[in-house]
């Protein structure tokens, strides 16, 4: 049986409005649990944000696959090829899960040993152990989630994976109200709080994709499992290296700042003005991922112009909408960076002080959402056309040199502090966006679609 080949025609919106609730959903839990963990301790918070770190960098070897899978799953169905489409799901399952699983393993069993030799003998180590232990065991179940969500996208099942999301992220709000404030479990109740949310993601993926998504029998396989590999690789390597070099050097602008500011004031400026950006942050995100499975469809049906045409456009959009909310926030977020400045425990003078910053930031974060919206979207779109190389080169070394040197330089030697680190990261996003847009016109990308 076959799913309806007209799967590529699906209007933007409807992959774009579930997507948009989704990162919605996302950003406000991640929100919600960081303030809901102050009431616990600072210290739970540090735990928590330092086994999160962590867990980032472990991430991106997900990312290979379920970003390889992505573009593979939507060239495929534009093209017409749907058993190879579902073949192909099936080894990107298999692939991740042996990874998911041995990492699991080895964070449930030797936590403790990796965090002390990362963080010494910080009094952090046994909250962070606990929890990395916790939601560290559980990426088996986060490995997976992407591949099946993308595979339902594929197929035109937009709103499928948000019902999963919407339902563990209630879930994971429910558990952590009831860890936090009933039960009073702390560091390891917030961990099972996560651990179970991730847990609900997935089954309720897998059973929406079984209601949805027709299995495709009776079909010949007409591109065999190395070459989906070798395309999975192509696209998923790059990006994942591009994803790997920016939580390396988000660590470096920790790292830098604690040096120039060891009180930590620095620190918490950049924490509450990325919570706060995180708004401006939705829309390009969602409009990114929307617009690269228009991206992956309109390559398989070799449809190039409209490919081409409809990213600008779509980034024009993005870039719009983001920099006017990010506009917004830096006239009107007073309320905003009080909240966030005195539920982290600031008062007096200090309160002041990370007021002021914060505010200056978000007007540099102004010029930062010019660069990102466009990064974004144009960088999503040549994943999944088949130029994940590009985007990985430019990533590696803007976010080496510019972000990390610059940071250096700025933040550190010139005593720029917090400023200097946020002109730095707004000048990495002007510079990749721009170098993103001048691929896209010069159409390379067309010659490297993974359908020939």
């Amino acid at each position: 049986m076959h799913p309806k080949s007209e799967i590529h025609e699906h209007k933007f919106i409807n992959i774009f409005w579930p997507l948009l609730i989704e990162v919605f959903l996302a950003v406000l839990v991640n929100l919600s649990d960081t303030l809901m963990l102050y009431a616990v301790s600072n210290e739970a918070v540090g735990a928590v944000g330092s086994s999160a770190t962590y867990l980032s960098f472990i991430s991106v070897s997900f990312t290979i696959f379920s970003t390889g899978a992505l573009a593979v799953f939507t060239q495929f169905i534009g093209a017409k090829k749907h058993f190879a489409a579902q073949h192909a799901l099936k080894v990107a399952l298999l692939i991740n899960l042996g990874i998911s699983a041995i990492i699991s393993v080895i964070f449930i069993f030797f936590s403790t040993p990796i965090l002390r030799l990362l963080m010494g003998n910080s009094t952090l180590v046994p909250a962070a152990s606990q929890y990395l232990q916790i939601v560290g065991g559980s990426v088996i179940f986060t490995g997976l989630t992407p591949i099946v969500g993308n595979y339902m996208r594929s197929f035109g099942h937009d709103k499928s994976p948000m019902f999963a999301s919407l339902a563990a992220n209630v879930v994971n709000i429910v558990l952590n109200v009831l860890a936090i404030y009933v039960f009073h479990w702390g560091v390891i109740g917030v961990a099972l709080a996560t651990a179970v949310s991730h847990f609900v993601n997935l089954v309720g993926h897998i059973i929406l994709a079984y209601i949805h998504v027709p299995i495709i029998a009776d079909d010949t396989l007409d591109t065999s499992t190395r070459i989906i590999i070798k395309d999975m690789l192509k696209v998923g390597l790059p990006a994942a290296l591009e994803t790997f070099m920016y939580f390396g050097a988000m660590a470096t602008v920790v790292t830098i700042l604690n040096l120039y500011d060891p009180s930590g004031i620095q620190v918490t400026v950049r924490v509450t003005v990325e919570h706060i950006a995180s708004i401006a942050f939705i829309p390009s995100a969602a409009l990114a991922h929307a617009n690269s499975i228009k991206t992956g469809f309109r390559c398989g049906r070799h449809n190039y112009e409209r490919c081409a045409s409809e990213t600008k456009r779509i980034a024009l959009w993005g870039l719009s909408i983001s920099v006017s909310i990010a506009l917004l926030l830096a006239i009107f977020g007073d309320p905003i960076i009080n909240l966030f400045a005195q539920t982290e425990g600031a008062h007096g003078h200090e309160l002041e002080e990370i007021v002021h910053l914060v505010k200056l930031c978000l007007w540099i974060q102004v010029g930062l959402e010019i660069g990102r919206s466009i990064n974004l979207i144009t960088g999503e779109s040549l994943k999944v056309a088949g130029d994940s190389l590009f985007v990985g080169i430019v990533g590696f070394f803007s976010l080496s040199v510019v972000v990390g040197l610059g940071s250096y330089l700025l933040g550190y030697r010139f005593g720029l502090g917090v400023i200097g680190v946020f002109i730095v990261l707004a000048l990495d996003e002007v510079l990749r966006g721009i170098a993103m847009l001048f691929r896209w016109n010069t159409r390379i990308w067309v010659k490297k679609t993974l359908v020939p």
